[in-house]
């Protein structure tokens, strides 16, 4: 048996004791997951319409000076591509394919269909990541060359929603069978017979180191539904304006 004298267990309960009086020792401190921080922000910037935000997230630089963040997607503006040039070529590029997207997804989720890309902008308008819906790190993969895949858990949970703030009448889009379609339903109306609904789904994010100018040291390359990983469930029955009414 492993003798370990008294002197010893002293000096490790002193230490365990300032580690949890000092919260800011650079001996216990644990430094935060900036992987975790980029992620959490990129679901923000893309949420929020935040073209700034997303290009820094995206590629690690400062936006151009005077960048307006949050402007909110008029589908008209797009249409006739009415930009204004920042001067720099690849914020100009990734506005107007961020902008795409978001058109993309407004006449996806009307017409039942959502096409979904790397970029992620679809896929987190359409899970309503940040909105609402609740997401974790399920895994992460450190690779060789410095990349790393972060493996996100979305439950998407839609029976548990409570739904007391909507007013009957209301539409409310779903994730639908198969990945990618969207299903209307109006509050406190019936279901068209039964219905499948997305459950859960695993999330990959992968992402790559950032030079000095990156707020977490890390930028997204990519924003994808990891291939199988789609459960759902069917219903039937109709919203309610406090939960989901069953058959």
């Amino acid at each position: 048996m492993m003798h370990v004298s008294s002197a010893r267990l002293r000096a490790a309960a002193l230490f365990l004791a300032l580690c949890a009086g000092l919260a800011l020792s650079t001996a216990c401190y644990r430094p935060p997951d900036h992987v975790v921080d980029a992620i959490i922000d990129y679901i923000a910037a893309v949420q929020g319409q935040d073209m700034g935000r997303l290009y820094h997230l995206r590629s690690g630089r400062l936006p151009p000076p005077g960048t307006r963040p949050g402007l909110p997607h008029v589908p008209a503006i797009w249409e006739e591509r009415q930009f204004t040039p920042s001067g720099n070529l690849a914020f100009d590029l990734l506005r107007e394919r961020a902008q795409l997207s978001y058109h993309l997804y407004e006449r996806g989720r009307e017409r039942g269909r959502l096409r979904l890309s790397p970029l992620g902008i679809v896929l987190i308008k359409g899970l309503v990541l940040g909105r609402g819906v609740m997401y974790s790190v399920a895994e992460r993969i450190d690779h060789p060359d410095g990349r790393v895949t972060a493996i996100l858990q979305v439950d998407l949970n839609y029976e548990q929603i409570n739904y007391h703030q909507l007013p009957d009448g209301t539409i409310v889009y779903f994730m639908g069978h198969p990945l990618g379609a969207t299903y209307p339903a109006t509050v406190g109306q019936r279901l068209k017979g039964a219905v499948q609904l997305l459950d859960r789904l695993r999330v990959r994010v992968d992402l790559a180191p950032a030079g000095p100018e990156s707020a977490h040291g890390w930028r997204v390359l990519t924003f994808t539904p990891q291939p199988g990983s789609d459960e759902y469930i069917t219903v039937t029955g109709q919203i309610g304006n406090r939960s989901w009414l069953r058959d």
